[in-house]
C-alpha cells in the first residue's frame, strides 16, 4: 500500500518534465492498462513487476477500496500457497 499511496503523489507534469516521457506515450499505456481493469493489481505480490503496478495504480489515481480487495486477495492466495508447500 505504500507503493500505492507514493504513486498518489505523483503528478502529470513531473513524468513530462523530470522523466522526458510525452503524454501521449503515458495515455497510451494508460489506455492499454485500463482496458483490463484491476485485474492486474492481483499481481502486486510479484517481485519484479508488482510495486511498479501499485504506483501505477495510485497514479491513476484508482479506487483505494478496490485496489486494496483485489491486492490483498492475490496476496493471500500467495499465502495459502507457501502453507501447502511448507506442509506437504
Amino acid at each position: 500500500m505504500s507503493c500505492y499511496f507514493l504513486g498518489r503523489l505523483g503528478k502529470w507534469s513531473w513524468l513530462t518534465r523530470y522523466f522526458k516521457i510525452e503524454k501521449s506515450s503515458i495515455e497510451a499505456h494508460k489506455l492499454k492498462l485500463d482496458r483490463f481493469g484491476l485485474w492486474p493489481s492481483f499481481f502486486c505480490w510479484l517481485p519484479i513487476i508488482g510495486d511498479p503496478l501499485a504506483v501505477y495504480y495510485g497514479f491513476m489515481r484508482s479506487s483505494i477500496l478496490t485496489f486494496s480487495l483485489f491486492m490483498g486477495f492475490g496476496k493471500f492466495l500467495r499465502y495459502i500457497f507457501i502453507l501447502y508447500i511448507v506442509d506437504l
